[in-house]
């Protein structure tokens, strides 16, 4: 990690959290998502320009009161829009549909996130056996 991301509280956490991921799944974050970390009311239009995003799937903004929540929380905020974009979801029409694709979301984020701390539980595990060897 450059000394740049860093600096960068928001790059260290998607950072830290595709570290947590399948490979497969930090492979389609990296190919398909841009995440940018705006200030509070600064215009996103010079922050990427429309042939930068052209190859992308979708730009998830995260902002600064992300950063005032716990880890965990900060991590299944990340995962929950990312599942917005896995699963398709576009603009609602509705309340309904805005209701229905959040609930999804928020479903799939929590599969994710249990599978990711699984994980690291049995890293954790598998170093500490190591360790007794």
């Amino acid at each position: 990690m450059s000394d740049q991301n860093k600096e960068n509280p928001f790059i260290e956490l998607v950072n830290g959290l595709l570290e947590k991921m399948p490979p497969d799944f930090e492979e389609w974050v990296k190919k398909n998502i841009i995440f940018v970390y705006p200030k509070r009311n600064e215009n996103l239009a010079h922050k990427i320009s429309k042939h930068e995003a052209e190859p992308f799937e979708a730009i998830i903004c995260l902002f600064d009161q992300l950063l005032t929540k716990e880890k965990g929380c900060q991590e299944r905020v990340v995962l929950h829009e990312l599942a917005h974009v896995k699963l398709g979801h576009k603009t609602p029409i509705d309340e309904n549909m805005n209701q229905k694709q959040e609930v999804e979301a928020q479903d799939l984020a929590y599969c994710w996130w249990t599978e990711a701390q699984n994980r690291e539980r049995m890293r954790k595990l598998d170093n500490e056996i190591g360790q007794k060897s």
